[in-house]
């Protein structure tokens, strides 16, 4: 089950997903089309990312566990703990993250992971689409 796809240049593409109850991190190649695993992921399943840039992603986990993914130094550390997030976003206009929880929504700093505020909703949240103007 492919829950992101994001290319990362000409000829590679990162696939975050789940297999058999496991998520995966895998980069499809083109020049080969064929798949390979950078960095394997904790026990459980992905449930949401957000790419930060080309390089970083940001994974929420059914552990309960939001993580940092770095391509170039291959690192998955955690960011935020205690937020099982269905969805997530990344806004780079403030650097922050957005993640959906059930019928809340909380936002965090990017740099730190400290918690800003929390909303709650009348149903569950299904989707974040951050949307600006002036």
């Amino acid at each position: 089950d492919i829950i992101e796809m994001y290319t990362q240049d000409f000829d590679n593409m990162f696939c975050f997903g789940n297999d058999a109850g496991q998520g995966k991190i895998e980069i499809y190649q083109v020049s080969t089309n064929g798949f390979w695993t950078p960095h394997s992921c904790p026990v459980g399943t992905i449930l949401s990312v957000a790419r930060v840039d080309a390089n970083t992603y940001l994974i929420g986990h059914s552990n309960g566990t939001i993580y940092k993914y770095e391509y170039n130094i291959n690192s998955l550390t955690t960011l935020i703990s205690g937020v099982s997030a269905s969805c997530l976003r990344f806004d780079d206009v403030n650097l922050q993250v957005y993640a959906g929880e059930g019928s809340t929504v909380k936002r965090f700093t990017y740099s730190t992971g400290a918690l800003i505020n929390t909303v709650n909703a009348s149903s569950a949240v299904i989707d974040l689409e951050l949307l600006f103007n002036k």
